[in-house]
C-alpha cells in the first residue's frame, strides 16, 4: 500500500507527495514520517514520545522540534486535522481512506465472489485496518456488535481487501436466510456447487475446503452458532483457509478472536462542519441524506443539531440511515422532535433489505428473539434504568421469586455477547442500554404488564443504595466512609425514580430523599435538591412515614437550605435537632446540630451558634472516628470567626484539616474552608496559595468548595490589591456555576462581586450589586466578616465616584435583579446605566 486519503488530500508515501487542492507538495522527511506516524494510528492519540523516537530515531531533540513539525502540517492540512490530545499527544482527526490493493497474478476472488456493497464504508477506516492485520494472523475472526452495527459492510470491505491476495479469493455465505443449523452446510455446498450425499456433505465440504487457499465468510451467524462452530471448528487444520464469521455474539470455540465493533464515532458538540463530517456517524448521516434531500449539506448552523441527533442515535449505522431516509419528511429539527417515538419513526419500506433491516424494531426484535427466555426478561426490566446501572442495581430491580442474582448475572453476560448491553470500561463495572434499545426495553416492559411493578422496585433499590451510603455516614464503627462520587453516575436513575414516586408512592420518594442530602452536596446539584424537597414535602406528614425517616428528611431540607435561605434552615434543623433527641440518635443529632449551627450564626446571632455549639460538644463521644469528630471541629470554626476570634479559628480549621489526611478521608469542604480562615486571619497570600492548592486538588469539585474556593481566590487577589488576577478565578467561578446549574454560591458572594466591579472602576455596576447583596440578606442573613469588610470596601470605592442620588438609584435597581442578571451585569466590560436588554435569561 502506497497511498493513503484522507479529507481532499492524498499522501504518495514512497515519493513524499501531497496531493489536494490542485497542488503537488513534496514533503520533507521529517513531516512526512510525522503524517505517516499519525495515519497508521489514525483515530488514536499517539504520544509525543512515540513520535520523537518516528521522526527521530537516532538523534535526541525537545519537544519544540515536534511542535513546529505539527504546525507546518497543519498550516498545509488545515488546524482541524490534527487534534492535541491534552497531556497525552497527537491524533489524526480525519478519515483515512485505504486504497484497495490489486490482485495478485492468478489471484481473484474464487467461485463465490462478494456481494455488491451497499454503499461507501463511512467512518471505519481505523476498524477495517485492524481486521485486516487480524485476518494475516488469525485463522478465526469473529466480528460481533449490535444489530445494525455494520457488521457485514466491514466483513465485505475486509474481505475484499483481504481475498486479492489469495489463490481461491473469498467464499461468501449469507447465513441469514436459513431457518436452522441443519442448512448451514447446506449452503456452504451449494455456495460451492458441491455435490454429495447427505451423510457424507459435512466431510465433503471441509475436504473440498481444505484443498483451497481463501477465506470462507460466514455472515449473520448469530442464531445458527453451534453449527458455525462445528464447521469452523473442522477447518482448524486447515493452513490455508482463514474464517471470518459476522455474529451480534460470539461463536464461543478454541482459536476464534472477538473483533467488537463499536458505534460510529459522534464529535464533540462545538465541532465545526468540517470537524464533525470526520466523524463517522455525521458523515453517514449527510450522505444518506443528501441521497434522499440533494440540497442538504452540513452548515455552521446546522452541524450541533446533527451531532446531537447522531448521539441520541447513539451512532448506530442502521438507526442514522433510517432517520436519515426520512429527512425529506421531516429535516433535522423534525427528526430530533420525533425520537421520543424513534420505534415508530426509524423505519422504511424498502424491498431490496432484508425485513429485519427495514425497520429499527425489526431489528432488535430479530436481537431478541436469539436470547434466552431469562435474558429476554432482564433485557426488558433493564429498560428502567437511564444512563447505566451496576450488577448489583441490576440483580435488585431484574430479580424476583424466579431470577436469583447467579440467574441474572448469567443473563447479563448473554446479554452483553449480544451486544444489547454495553460495558463501559469503569471500575467498578458499570453497564448501560444504548438509546434504541432501552426504548425496545420499556415497550416489552410496557406489553408484559410489568412497568408498575418493575419502576417501583428500581425506586427501591435507589434507596437501598443511597440508604446504605447514608448508614455508613452515621455508623459509628464504620471508619472510612465510602466515597459517593461513583454515584454521581446514579443521578439519571435518581431523578427517574422520583419522577415515578411523585405520581405513584410519595412516602417512598420522602425515604429516597431522607438518604440523599450528602449526594446532593457532592454532585453540586444542591439547587435540584431543594427543589426535590419542596415537591415532596406533603408526603412528609404523620402516619406516612416513620419518625426517623421524617427527621432525616427535615436534615436534608436544612442541609440544602444553607446560604440559601438561612432563616428557614435553622427552623428545620432544629426541628430534625429535636425529633433525633427524642429517638435518642446522637450521631444523627449531631449532623442536624451542625446545621443548625452554621444557619444560627448568620441568620440569628453568634450566641445562638454558640449554644449550639456548647451542645455539640457535650454530646460527642471520644469513641466516634474521626470522621465524625471533624463535625465539631467545623462547627466550632465557624462560631469562632462569627465571634472574631479568626487566629483560633485558623487552628481549629489547620487541626481539622491534619485529622481528615491522617484518617485517610477526603477533606472535602477542608481546603477551601481552611482558604477562608487564612483570609479572616489576615493572611491574605497564604488564602490565595490554599486556595489554589484546594482547586488544583478537585477535578470538578466536591459539592460547591470549588466555588467556594474561587470566591475565596477572587476576594483575597482583590484584598491585595491585585484586580487584573482576579479575571481567571471570576470567570472559571461562572462557568462552574454554569457547568453545575449551581447558581446559588452567586447570591452568597454578591458582596465579593461587587468589589470585583468597584476595583474595575465600574461603579454604576458595583452599585447595583450592592443592593442586591443587601435585599437578599433577608434570607442569608448575617454577612461573614470577610463578606462584609468586602462590602464596605466596594461602598467607599462608590462613594468616591457617584453623587448619593446616583447610588440610591442603581441601588436600588439592584434590588429587582435575579440571579441571572447579577451574572450578565458582572460579565460586562463597560458601566452603561442599565443592564443590557435580555441579558437576564442567558444564564438561567
Amino acid at each position: 500500500m502506497n497511498s493513503y486519503r484522507f479529507g481532499r488530500f492524498e499522501l504518495q508515501v514512497e515519493e513524499r507527495l501531497l496531493l489536494g487542492d490542485d497542488r503537488r507538495l513534496r514533503l520533507g522527511a521529517r513531516a512526512s514520517a510525522l503524517l505517516l506516524a499519525l495515519i497508521e494510528r489514525r483515530g488514536e492519540a499517539v504520544s509525543k514520545e512515540a513520535l520523537l523516537q518516528r521522526v527521530w530515531p537516532h538523534a535526541p531533540v525537545d519537544d519544540n522540534k515536534l511542535e513546529v513539525q505539527v504546525a507546518g502540517l497543519r498550516k498545509l492540512l488545515g488546524r482541524h486535522v490534527i487534534g492535541t490530545v491534552p497531556g497525552r499527544g497527537y491524533r489524526l482527526a480525519v478519515d483515512v481512506q485505504m486504497p484497495q490493493p490489486a490482485a495478485a497474478p492468478g489471484k481473484g476472488t474464487g467461485p463465490a465472489g462478494l456481494p455488491s456493497p451497499a454503499g461507501a464504508l463511512l467512518g471505519r477506516s481505523h476498524e477495517l485496518a485492524e481486521l485486516l492485520r487480524q485476518l494475516q494472523s488469525q485463522r478465526l475472526v469473529t466480528v460481533t456488535g449490535a444489530a445494525g452495527i455494520g457488521k457485514t459492510m466491514l466483513a465485505q470491505a475486509a474481505a475484499r481487501a483481504h481475498g486479492a491476495t489469495l489463490r481461491d479469493g473469498v467464499v461468501w455465505v449469507d447465513l441469514s436466510p436459513i431457518a436452522g443449523p441443519d442448512l448451514v452446510v447446506n449452503l456452504v455446498a451449494q455456495t460451492l456447487h458441491i455435490e454429495a450425499a447427505a451423510d457424507t456433505l459435512f466431510a465433503t465440504v471441509v475436504a473440498q475446503l481444505r484443498r483451497r487457499e481463501l477465506l470462507l465468510v460466514l455472515d449473520n451467524a448469530e442464531h445458527v452458532p453451534q453449527a458455525v462452530g462445528a464447521l469452523a471448528g473442522a477447518l482448524a487444520a486447515a493452513a490455508d483457509v482463514h474464517v471470518l464469521i459476522t455474529s451480534q455474539a460470539p461463536i464461543k470455540i478454541d482459536g476464534e478472536l472477538v473483533f467488537r465493533l463499536d458505534p460510529l464515532s459522534v464529535p464533540e458538540p462545538d465541532a465545526t462542519p468540517e470537524q464533525a463530517q470526520a466523524h463517522g456517524a455525521v458523515a453517514l448521516f449527510v450522505d444518506q441524506a443528501t441521497a434522499v434531500e440533494r440540497h442538504f449539506a452540513l452548515t455552521p448552523q446546522n452541524t450541533a443539531r446533527v451531532i446531537e441527533l447522531c448521539r441520541r442515535l447513539d451512532g448506530l449505522p442502521l438507526a442514522i440511515k433510517l432517520a436519515a431516509a426520512r429527512m425529506h419528511l421531516f429535516g433535522v429539527d423534525g427528526l430530533a422532535a420525533r425520537l421520543s417515538h424513534r420505534l415508530d419513526l426509524l423505519k422504511r419500506a424498502a424491498p431490496d433489505v432484508p425485513p429485519r433491516q427495514r425497520s429499527l424494531s425489526a431489528a432488535l426484535s430479530w436481537s431478541c428473539n436469539l436470547l434466552s427466555a431469562q435474558a429476554q426478561t432482564v433485557l426488558r426490566r433493564l429498560g428502567t434504568f437511564v444512563g447505566g446501572f451496576s450488577a448489583a442495581l441490576a440483580a435488585g430491580v431484574a430479580g424476583d421469586a424466579q431470577l436469583d442474582r447467579w440467574t441474572i448475572e448469567d443473563a447479563l453476560e448473554e446479554l452483553l455477547d449480544h451486544s444489547l448491553v454495553v460495558a463501559d470500561r469503569d471500575e467498578p463495572a458499570r453497564y448501560r442500554l444504548l438509546e434504541s434499545v432501552r426504548a425496545y426495553a420499556l415497550q416489552l416492559l410496557d406489553a408484559a404488564g410489568e412497568a408498575h411493578a418493575v419502576r417501583r422496585r428500581h425506586a427501591q433499590a435507589l434507596q437501598t443504595l443511597f440508604a446504605a451510603l447514608d448508614e455508613a455516614q452515621w455508623n459509628p464503627g464504620v471508619v472510612k466512609v465510602p466515597s459517593l462520587t461513583p454515584c454521581a453516575a446514579e443521578i439519571g436513575n435518581l431523578r427517574a425514580a422520583l419522577d415515578w414516586c411523585f405520581e405513584h408512592d410519595g412516602a417512598l420518594g420522602v425515604a429516597i430523599l431522607s438518604v440523599v442530602g450528602v449526594y446532593f452536596e457532592v454532585v453540586g446539584l444542591m439547587s435540584e435538591g431543594r427543589m426535590r424537597c419542596e415537591q415532596f414535602a406533603p408526603f412528609a406528614v404523620e402516619n406516612t412515614v416513620s419518625a426517623l425517616t421524617s427527621a432525616a428528611f427535615c436534615t436534608v431540607r436544612a442541609s440544602l437550605l444553607v446560604n440559601n435561605d438561612n432563616r428557614a434552615g435553622v427552623v428545620l434543623a432544629q426541628s430534625a435537632a429535636d425529633s433525633f433527641r427524642a429517638l435518642g440518635d446522637t450521631v444523627r443529632l449531631q449532623r442536624a446540630l451542625l446545621y443548625s449551627l452554621n444557619m444560627s450564626c448568620k441568620a440569628i446571632s453568634r450566641e445562638a451558634g454558640r449554644r449550639v455549639l456548647d451542645e455539640m460538644m457535650a454530646i460527642e463521644d471520644p469513641t466516634w472516628p474521626p470522621r465524625m469528630r471533624l463535625e465539631t471541629l467545623t462547627a466550632a470554626s465557624i462560631v469562632l470567626h462569627a465571634e472574631g476570634r479568626h487566629e483560633e479559628a485558623l487552628k481549629t480549621q489547620e487541626k481539622s484539616i491534619a485529622l481528615a489526611r491522617q484518617a485517610g478521608l477526603d477533606p472535602g469542604f477542608g481546603p477551601a474552608n481552611l482558604a477562608y480562615s487564612y483570609l479572616e486571619a489576615g493572611h491574605a497570600e497564604r488564602a490565595i496559595s490554599m486556595a489554589r492548592e484546594a482547586l488544583s486538588a478537585q477535578a470538578r469539585g466536591f459539592g460547591d468548595a470549588d466555588t467556594l474556593a474561587l470566591a475565596i481566590l477572587t476576594l483575597a487577589l482583590l484584598f491585595s490589591g491585585r484586580s487584573e488576577e482576579a479575571h481567571g478565578p471570576v470567570a472559571r467561578f461562572f462557568e462552574v456555576c454554569e457547568d453545575k446549574q449551581s447558581w446559588n454560591v452567586v447570591r452568597v458572594f454578591a458582596d465579593v462581586l461587587a468589589l470585583f466591579a468597584a476595583s474595575e472602576g465600574r461603579c454604576h455596576t458595583a452599585a447595583r450589586l450592592l443592593g442586591y447583596s443587601d435585599h437578599i440578606r433577608a434570607e442569608l442573613g448575617n454577612r461573614a466578616p470577610a463578606l462584609a469588610r468586602a462590602r464596605e470596601q466596594a461602598i467607599a470605592t462608590v462613594a468616591r465616584s457617584l453623587d448619593p442620588t446616583t447610588i440610591e438609584s442603581c441601588r436600588a435597581q439592584g434590588a429587582k435583579l435575579g440571579v441571572e442578571a447579577v451574572v450578565a451585569l458582572t460579565r460586562q466590560t463597560d458601566d452603561s446605566p442599565c443592564p443590557r436588554k435580555g441579558s437576564e435569561s442567558v444564564f438561567g
